[in-house]
């Protein structure tokens, strides 16, 4: 953590020692007034600070607001945060100071990175979820093939909408809940289906096969073979 004062009316720029020496510098090796903070900007970084410099200077913003790279005497450049004010001195005859502080951030740049490449990641990942989801749908509505997914724990489901139509139904009309689904089994084959899904959830078998009846939008029973397996979330 440094600070700094700059009297730019006057050509006066002032910064303690131990700044100059957190970045690798001996005390004097550069002005720290705004042309040697300047040479100090990584050049990517250097047009969005002049801006944000000139709108607190001008009175267009109360506060300059900066991350930006810095070079060391090194070499190397590191990330920095900075806030300055312009101090009115006008009220005793003297021109204005811009006084500001700035922090080394390295390490909040490391994670903000990480969590930017990981958020990539995450969207391909799910960009590739979708794609291979619509081929899966694409080719189940060719073999007529509907797919769900339910948590009979928490009332909840999903099915797309192909799934619906595949039966007649509009996308919604019945709830994609463990109850709605047992809602347009055949009542004769309704309690078989109960036994064989809940023998799966139990752990008596890896996949539930079963065959049923179940009532399509124009009430007619169509068989289905349904297949499906229990997914353990609890991890």
């Amino acid at each position: 953590t440094g600070v700094w004062s700059i009297c730019g009316e006057q050509g006066e720029a002032w910064m303690p020692d131990e700044c100059y020496r957190q970045m690798g510098y001996e005390p004097g090796d550069f002005l720290p007034d705004d042309a040697g903070w300047r040479s100090l900007f990584h050049p990517e970084d250097l047009p969005a600070a002049i801006v944000k410099m000139e709108d607190l200077i001008f009175d267009r913003a109360p506060v300059f607001n900066s991350d930006h790279r810095l070079r060391h005497k090194d070499g190397s450049y590191h990330w920095y945060h900075t806030i300055a004010r312009k101090i009115d001195r006008s009220d005793r005859g003297l021109p204005f100071l811009v006084n500001g502080g700035f922090t080394r951030i390295d390490d909040a740049k490391a994670i903000e990175r990480q969590l930017s490449e990981a958020l990539a990641e995450a969207q391909k990942l799910r960009d590739r979820a979708e794609e291979r989801g619509e081929l899966l749908r694409s080719s189940g509505l060719c073999a007529g093939v509907g797919h769900f997914s339910v948590c009979p724990d928490l009332g909840e489901g999903w099915t797309p909408d192909e799934t619906y139509r595949l039966f007649g139904y509009a996308p919604g009309a019945f709830p994609s809940t463990d109850a709605g689904w047992r809602g347009l089994i055949h009542p004769d084959d309704l309690p078989r289906v109960l036994r064989e899904n809940q023998a799966c959830i139990d752990g008596q078998g890896d996949i539930f096969v079963s065959e049923f009846r179940m009532r399509a939008k124009d009430d007619r029973w169509v068989w289905i073979l349904d297949r499906g397996t229990a997914v353990a979330r609890s991890a």
